[in-house]
């Protein structure tokens, strides 16, 4: 599985990740760390998310191309330190 660029600006930096869902009326937050798409990839599926493509939006950040995209879960989107990705609950209420 090649990305097809894990932002170069990222290569051999351990990234974080933050997942974001909603459980009525809580949000949880899970903190991961992965050093290459493949090992977020890994931790992931292990979670129960089925990844579907990579994030190659011209228009977005480099920090977020090659990116992967998960099926259920908004994101690849910057959040500062991390990169984000919320269900679609959560995307809903953050977003109103």
């Amino acid at each position: 599985m090649d990305a097809i660029a894990f932002g170069s600006i990222l290569r051999g930096k351990t990234m974080n990740y933050r997942i974001i869902t909603a459980i009525e009326p809580d949000f949880f937050v899970a903190e991961l760390e992965a050093e290459t798409v493949e090992h977020l990839i890994e931790q992931m599926t292990s979670a129960g998310y089925e990844f579907s493509a990579f994030n190659s939006n011209p228009v977005q950040r480099a920090e977020l191309q090659g990116q992967p995209k998960f099926k259920g879960l908004c994101g690849p989107m910057w959040d500062g330190d991390a990169i984000r990705y919320e269900c679609r609950a959560t995307y809903a209420e953050l977003s109103a």
